[in-house]
């Protein structure tokens, strides 16, 4: 279809020629064509919402922050029970300690319902034992596990004399309280008075000059 041309007058009044297309005669018999648009912008404004490059950049990165922020949950997670069973384990090998500076006379610490004294004077075992009985004390009585694991740990590296005595080698132990050894720790040596050190308990002569332990109730 060519273009037909007519006759128009510009503003100066001057004849001039000018193109222009012709319509066509079903347009004209039937009035204007519309085209409905409504469903190419619905597709165009789908492709441009869903396949933009910028969406998908965006869900990558979402995702990305989903994944991470999973991960790190699961993390802190791991860390808590690795650092709870850590704590339990350690609870279970070691006592608590229980300072009751309070319930203690001053210089004496506190473990469980006894008061201890860690000398730091040097004396034979009848002299710690007497020192000891001015307090209203004994020379330590250990009757547990626990007490023991405390008597290690808080005293000092040197050997400590305990209330723990015999009359002679091959005779039975007995605490200075009056109550009969069990036997239920081992003391190394052949000799009639005990003592503690790093390595457990073992026992030497009585004349021995050594640092002590004493041992009372609390409010006593």
């Amino acid at each position: 279809m060519g273009f037909d041309e007519k006759n128009v007058m510009d503003i100066n009044g001057t004849e001039k020629k000018e193109e222009y297309f012709p319509l066509d005669s079903h347009a004209v018999e039937n009035g204007p064509v519309t085209v409905n648009t409504t469903g190419i912008n619905a597709k165009t404004k789908a492709g441009v919402t869903w396949n933009h490059p910028a969406y998908g950049f965006r869900q990558k990165k979402f995702q990305l922050q989903l994944t991470f922020s999973f991960l790190l949950i699961i993390l802190l997670i791991i860390v808590i029970i690795v650092l709870l069973g850590l704590l339990s384990r350690s609870q279970e090998a070691s006592p608590c300690f229980t300072v009751l500076t309070a319930s203690c006379p001053d210089g004496w610490v506190g473990y469980g319902r006894i008061c201890y004294y860690f000398a730091d004077e040097e004396k034979d075992w009848e002299s710690s034992k007497n020192n000891c009985s001015a307090f209203n004390a004994s020379l330590a009585v250990v009757d547990s596990q626990e007490e023991m694991g405390f008597l290690a740990r808080y005293k000092t590296p040197a050997d400590h004399w305990i209330g723990l005595q015999r009359e002679s080698e091959g005779q039975p132990w007995r605490w200075t309280n009056g109550t009969p050894f069990n036997n239920w720790f081992q003391v190394r040596g052949g000799a009639e008075c005990a003592y503690i050190n790093q390595e457990g308990f073992a026992s030497s002569s009585c004349s021995r000059i050594e640092r002590w332990i004493c041992s009372r109730q609390i409010g006593e």
